[in-house]
């Protein structure tokens, strides 16, 4: 009598199988790893708890000036996810909106309506090296601080999202010489203008936002 073939169980899918190897993030412009190009981000996906529900969030961080901006999804189905992204990189001018740079996950393979739609192009990390993305990986580590795991996303109104937001973007950034996220990208859409400085660089803090202490 013939034996079985055993089966493999619990075996993970491969990912990246829609992600074209021309599109790794060592062919990405010198600007962009440098930091001396405006208008290149990074995004990942934040995860929480499975028990409540699917909802999820978007994480879009700017390299030059690390504003941030999140944006809600109610499942991790590719198109949905990039078309919150649309909805989000909308508004800027094309300037401000000129790549991404992604991990190779299966909720990014809609890339293509991205370029489609606003004309960005897409960028992706090494397989199983998402640490190449350490600027958006180090966003959600501070967005991690008031959304935790447990939260129930599906609850949270919409504003409670735009002042963590604000939060992020008008707390100074030792990196940015003490400047603001919202002040470098301000600055970086019209040079122009007089740049912005908090009124005490020599000790810069949190700024109060409403719903948070």
């Amino acid at each position: 009598m013939a034996r079985c073939r055993r089966r493999t169980r619990y075996q993970r899918k491969p990912r990246g199988l829609f992600i074209p190897a021309s599109n790794t993030i060592e062919q990405r412009p010198p600007e962009i790893a440098t930091r001396t190009g405006f208008g290149h981000w990074e995004g990942d996906l934040m995860m929480f708890r499975r028990e409540l529900g699917q909802h999820n969030l978007t994480s879009l961080v700017e390299r030059q000036s690390r504003y941030t901006i999140l944006a809600r999804n109610r499942h991790r189905t590719s198109a949905g996810v990039v078309s919150g992204m649309i909805e989000k990189l909308q508004a800027l001018p094309a300037p401000a909106r000129q790549s991404i740079t992604f991990d190779r996950g299966p909720e990014f393979s809609s890339y293509r309506l991205l370029k489609h739609k606003l004309g960005i192009d897409s960028c992706f990390c090494k397989p199983q090296a998402p640490w190449q993305k350490g600027t958006v990986e180090n966003t959600n580590g501070r967005v991690r601080r008031f959304l935790s795991r447990d939260t129930d996303i599906a609850v949270l109104s919409e504003q409670t999202l735009l002042d963590l937001c604000e939060r992020l973007n008008e707390t100074p950034r030792k990196c940015l010489g003490y400047r603001t996220p919202a002040e470098v990208l301000t600055n970086a859409l019209d040079p122009g203008l007089p740049e912005l400085r908090n009124s005490d660089q020599r000790s810069p803090g949190s700024p109060w936002v409403r719903g948070y202490p």
